[in-house]
């Protein structure tokens, strides 16, 4: 059974960064980052670099991190 990955931005409120965040059953997976908020573009969301050491970084510090709307286009 296949399991759906979602993706999302998350802001990181100390730094004012925002990271693309792959999370599949409630877990992160991996993320892409840092980015400016101006790069958070719901459009290129699924296209960029992820990966798993990022996402352990996220992992580690997801108390920090707030949800972030991307914006389009």
């Amino acid at each position: 059974m296949s399991q759906k990955v979602s993706s999302a931005y998350w802001l990181h409120a100390p730094s004012g960064f925002v990271w693309a965040v792959q999370v599949v059953d409630r877990e992160i997976l991996c993320a892409a980052g840092p980015l400016l908020v101006s790069e958070a573009d719901a459009d290129i969301l699924p296209y960029l670099d992820y990966s798993v050491r990022d996402g352990a970084w996220v992992r580690e510090h997801w108390t920090e991190f707030v949800g972030h709307e991307a914006q389009k286009g």
